[in-house]
């Protein structure tokens, strides 16, 4: 009898359709806006996804997450095999890996405002919220100069 190895060798090669097709899994954490982000995508595209929730006091270290997210970060997508990091590439992949229903414009300048938008979420009020968050959750010792360079920024 050949084994399941000689087996897929000679048998002719099976391609899954969509619906067969294993569905997408977002390591995430639902109080994390990058990984809401991805979520909300999810949802708008009516993508069938399995979310892994890690809570962020150590799941984020174990070696099955390293394996798939190198600076312990989250969100991180998986399409059938194929890894993606980042919250905007995740979106980047999703949109062009499944275009309909499109979340982006096509027209160059509302294209310019969305990633201005995206980019500023990113770089400078997740940021500058984060001291905020950390206290509100109670994540640490207050600093209270950051709080206030943070309740200034935001």
């Amino acid at each position: 009898m050949p084994s399941e190895e000689d087996s897929s060798a000679t048998a002719p090669e099976r391609r899954e359709s969509p619906q067969e097709k294993s569905p997408l899994k977002l390591y995430h954490n639902p109080i994390s806006g990058n990984s809401r982000r991805i979520w909300i995508a999810l949802l708008e595209k009516q993508l069938p996804f399995e979310l892994v929730t890690l809570n962020l006091d150590g799941d984020q270290l174990t070696r099955e997450f390293l394996e798939i997210s190198p600076f312990n970060q989250i969100p991180v997508l998986v399409d059938d095999g194929f890894v993606v990091v980042e919250s905007l590439a995740i979106l980047d992949y999703l949109e062009t890996q499944y275009p309909t229903p499109a979340l982006l414009p096509k027209d160059a300048k509302s294209l310019g405002t969305v990633r201005m938008v995206e980019l500023a979420t990113v770089n400078e009020l997740f940021p500058a919220m984060n001291p905020l968050v950390q206290q509100m959750m109670g994540f640490g010792e207050a600093d209270e100069a950051k709080l206030a360079q943070s309740r200034q920024q935001v």
